[in-house]
């Protein structure tokens, strides 16, 4: 950890008296000197007045679709934000929250915007909002003042208005080539460069477009030399179990390791999606510990929280009116922070009343989330300790007097079925419950009910698939145990990358809009008596989201029909298998999508008939699983992932296929 995050509050406090001492005549001739010098450097490094620091025109752009696999996250949470939020205050009542009203989106990503439009202030960034008038949404745009300025050094905070009003080009500013390898954009390049089972690297473009134009003679004609100049020099990374140079080639003896719920199943939607979710991010955005002075969690981007409210709105899987949303790197960490908290005020009332200090017991009911014990019994804490099957915990804990927190996954994982707590909380326990609801979205089950809990926990990953982002969030009840949680994390990780923040951000957008869309789609085709317009398809996107229509779905429709379609497959494969048992599920009713449907889990949770190892025994067909023990069960039953490429899942079916 870095020293920079220590004694934060006494430098703002030091900033804060430095510039309410400024000379405000200075001020506002630094605001004009620093416009002149805007205008007169529209070609070249912009330097800002206050701080006389070069500005380089660098950025990173993130494809939707990259990385969906657990690795280095790179996303940044948008830090400017003009709705504060206090969490002391009443839960529910941000000017956010008002929906219909306004829709608070990034804003300016240019400098010279921000230098222009906010006095040129380094301390001050440009925002937008929208507003709908008449009918129409009309965009505004607004000045957020960082800590070391006030909104009186902010012109555009005086008065609104429309952002057409005011038009900066800086088309003509030069920007550095990235020279360093980097992977492909294009859908149809993976599809065609590497046959759909691998990712196309890009070499670097100028050098080879330099290499081009030296092989080309002066009497070829113009048109060919400007296709050679076009073409990109790569090679292909293939994934697991695939090689050559165009990956095309199965390797038949490969290790299939599905023992993880790596989410590379969505990776197809998002490359259909191309550039319509991808994340930019400028160099000089997100350089701050913080999202925003004035939130009281300090480091959670209020953008991002309003997309959570909005998408859990949406789908109608959780509630979050007058609930807290916490922001941490991944469920795993949430998990360790609700613990955390729920520990710190429990246990002081359970000491008092049995003038005991034995830690308390975090159970849950087998089988359970493998994690668990592991998260729990690394950290070694006297404060608590895992106890194993919420089961048996009830059978010994009949006075009611051991303190203990129970973790229910529902939908469960390992098997996919829906949970509700074995132990009671009621006034004469010292109980808590977490809710891990990772799985609870319609792509894995029908969403029944709005589930409402005081401690709920989410993932990134397992929502749109993007596990590198490294994202999640808690939605919370009671102030003090958001505020603890809030306190752990900022402890344990300084906070939650705004890189990530802000890719989550664009990506919930993104499947917020898409069902809009499809819904206002819907409504147009009725509307026509059921006649539907033809679109252009564009040729960089892939079409088929393996399925037999052609026409663009919402995500949370394509997944549940991917995962519905693996599920139909799986059970051909089962019927009648001698070896292996699965569960079963029955139909519900799914309220978002609309239609009944069996649930469609992540994981194939699948039992050995003969009571044999059935870890051992995949592992001998080069099946890498996650053994039934892990879970509190047998070691009868193991987890195998149904999250995979679609190159992989097939490979699994014909080695299940094999074993009959």
């Amino acid at each position: 950890m870095g020293h920079g995050g220590r004694g934060t509050a006494a430098t703002h406090q030091q900033q804060q008296q430095q510039h309410n001492g400024e000379n405000p005549i200075a001020v506002k001739t630094a605001a004009v000197s620093a416009r002149v010098l805007l205008l007169a450097s529209r070609k070249r490094m912009i330097t800002t007045a206050a701080s006389g620091l070069q500005q380089q025109q660098l950025s990173t752009s993130l494809p939707p679709w990259l990385p969906l696999h657990a690795s280095l996250a790179l996303n940044l949470a948008l830090v400017y934000y003009v709705v504060f939020i206090n969490i002391a205050a009443a839960p529910g009542t941000h000017q956010h929250s008002n929906r219909g009203q306004q829709q608070l989106v990034p804003g300016s990503t240019s400098r010279q915007q921000d230098a222009a439009r906010c006095s040129n202030s380094s301390n001050d960034h440009e925002l937008l909002q929208q507003q709908q008038q008449g009918g129409a949404n009309r965009d505004y745009r607004f000045c957020s003042c960082n800590n070391n300025s006030s909104s009186s050094t902010s012109a555009a905070t005086a008065h609104k208005k429309p952002v057409q009003d005011f038009v900066f080009h800086d088309d003509d500013v030069q920007r550095p080539v990235t020279s360093a390898p980097h992977l492909s954009s294009s859908a149809l390049e993976h599809a065609h460069e590497c046959s759909s089972n691998g990712h196309f690297v890009v070499f670097d473009q100028q050098q080879q477009q330099q290499h081009e134009q030296q092989r080309s003679r002066p009497d070829r004609d113009d048109q060919l030399q400007r296709r050679r100049r076009r073409r990109r020099t790569g090679a292909c990374h293939c994934h697991a179990c695939f090689k050559g140079p165009q990956c095309a080639e199965l390797a038949t003896d490969c290790i299939l390791n599905l023992s993880f719920g790596d989410p590379t199943m969505f990776e197809s939607y998002w490359l259909a999606l191309g550039s319509q979710a991808t994340t930019s991010i400028p160099a000089w955005q997100g350089m701050s510990y913080f999202a925003h002075k004035h939130n009281a969690f300090l480091f959670v981007d209020p953008y991002l929280e309003q997309a959570i409210r909005e998408l859990h709105s949406l789908v109608g899987n959780a509630v979050t009116k007058n609930r807290h949303i916490v922001v941490g790197v991944g469920s795993t960490q949430l998990f360790q922070a609700a613990i955390y908290a729920l520990v710190s005020l429990q246990q002081p009332q359970a000491a008092a009343a049995n003038s005991s200090t034995t830690p308390t017991n975090i159970v849950s009911a087998v089988p359970y989330y493998s994690a668990y014990p592991e998260v729990v019994s690394f950290q070694q804490s006297g404060k608590y300790r895992w106890a194993g099957d919420a089961s048996k915990f009830q059978q010994g804990n009949a006075d009611q007097k051991a303190a203990y927190i129970e973790i229910v996954t529902s939908p469960n994982n390992p098997e996919g079925s829906i949970r509700q707590a074995v132990l009671q909380d009621d006034a004469s326990s010292y109980g808590s419950t977490i809710h891990d609801l990772a799985y609870y979205w319609p792509q894995y089950t029908p969403i029944t009910a709005t589930a409402d809990y005081p401690v709920m926990l989410f993932t990134f990953s397992k929502i749109t698939g993007h596990a590198g982002t490294r994202l999640g969030w808690a939605i919370v009840e009671d102030v003090r145990v958001a505020t603890k949680m809030s306190e752990f994390i900022r402890v344990n990780t300084v906070g939650v990358s705004q890189d990530s923040q802000l890719r989550a951000t664009t990506l919930i957008h993104t499947i917020i809009n898409g069902h809009k869309q499809a819904k206002m789609k819907q409504k147009h085709v009725k509307d026509n008596g059921g006649e539907e317009e033809e679109e252009e398809e564009d040729e960089d996107h892939l079409v088929d989201y393996n399925t037999q229509q052609k026409q663009w779905r919402p995500f949370f429709h394509y997944g549940q029909t991917i995962l519905e379609e693996r599920w139909r497959q799986v059970l051909l494969v089962m019927e009648g298998h001698s070896l292996f048992n699965i569960p079963t599920y029955d139909q519900a009713f799914c309220s978002f999508l609309h239609k009944s449907f069996q649930p469609n889990p992540a994981f194939l949770w699948l039992e050995c008939t003969d009571g044999q190892d059935c870890h051992q025994l995949l592992l001998k067909h080069r099946i890498v699983t996650r053994d039934g023990p892990s879970f509190g069960a047998s070691s009868a039953f193991v987890r195998l992932s149904l999250l995979d490429r679609d190159s992989l899942f097939d490979l699994l079916l014909q080695r299940l296929a094999s074993l009959r």
